[in-house]
């Protein structure tokens, strides 16, 4: 905190995505963010979440006094940060090849991010069994069923990597990662159980944000 100008400067040490909420609206500014960070930002305001937030590893700068606002868990875009993560390794190869925004591996990439967004918000309750990460994971990215707009942007991202020579694995190939990466000890999985933990712990905070307490 700064005491000369009442700003707040906070960096995002979690895995989680944080929304800031108050009774006047705050607008932070970022501060710092990786590239990563950037990009998942403006899918978020594409056409997942047009307000506020702050992703793992982000600071930002509130310039309100501390006891006028709050912030909380926002467990759709903490769920579709961390497919983020996973499809962009996933993708790695090819995008450092050269991919870029507009290509048909970068939309891949947001596809599946937003695919498994959009199967999160269709649950009523978030803090309810029905709320499971790896479960909706697995139907967003539709690695049952090869099928959803997951599967559909991954088969053209298949197509273009060939044309380019670009190396990615195929979409089968995907879903035996997701699959691999939900079990036990995965990747996922550790993520999958810190939201739901992340969740308990600070459902005080979600059920003042959100009405899907």
């Amino acid at each position: 905190m700064n005491d000369a100008t009442g700003s707040v400067t906070l960096t995002n040490k979690s895995d989680m995505v944080w929304v800031f909420y108050a009774d006047t609206p705050v607008y932070p500014s970022q501060v710092a963010a990786e590239p990563e960070v950037q990009e998942f930002h403006a899918l978020a305001s594409a056409g997942m979440y047009a307000y506020s937030f702050m992703a793992p590893s982000e600071t930002v700068r509130v310039d309100s006094p501390p006891d006028s606002f709050e912030w909380a868990i926002h467990p759709d875009l903490s769920l579709a940060w961390m497919t983020n993560e996973f499809v962009l390794k996933q993708a790695a190869a090819a995008l450092k090849k050269g991919a870029t925004s507009g290509s048909a591996v970068r939309k891949a990439v947001w596809d599946c991010t937003k695919a498994v967004y959009d199967a999160a918000v269709k649950v009523p309750k978030v803090l309810s069994p029905q709320y499971d990460p790896g479960e909706l994971l697995k139907q967003g990215l539709g690695v049952a069923t090869s099928s959803g707009t997951c599967g559909a942007s991954w088969a053209a991202a298949e197509k273009e990597a060939a044309a380019t020579a670009a190396p990615l694995p195929s979409f089968n190939q995907v879903g035996e990662e997701a699959r691999n990466a939900l079990k036990g000890s995965g990747e996922l999985a550790q993520k999958s159980e810190g939201l739901l933990e992340g969740l308990a712990a600070t459902a005080k905070s979600i059920c003042k944000a959100s009405p899907r307490c």
